[in-house]
């Protein structure tokens, strides 16, 4: 279709062919708006993740029952941050230097 004819036929159907460019530029406007709120929407920060709950080889258990050793307060030096009974000792030791 040729440029008159487009013309041509949007008067006949009332419209004004100066009024379509301009809502087609504003539909363009609007579109990249839209794009960046959804991206907005699909940036939104994760939660930080939980710390692991830590697992303990039932001899560590029974070594910290036995010196009386609250695990939780053992900084592990194994592989992975794992507690060893090197670490349970030492913290009864620095327990019993410090009172």
């Amino acid at each position: 279709m040729k440029f008159i004819e487009a013309k041509q036929l949007s008067r006949a159907q009332g419209i004004e062919p100066g009024s379509l460019r301009r809502n087609a530029r504003k539909g363009r406007e609007e579109n990249k708006m839209l794009e960046g709120s959804r991206l907005d929407q699909r940036s939104t920060p994760t939660p930080p993740k939980l710390p692991e709950p830590r697992i303990y080889k039932p001899a560590i258990v029974q070594l910290a029952k036995e010196l009386e050793i609250d695990l939780e307060t053992v900084d592990g030096t194994g592989q992975n941050g794992e507690v060893l009974a090197r670490d349970v000792k030492r913290t009864r030791e620095a327990l019993d230097r410090n009172q």
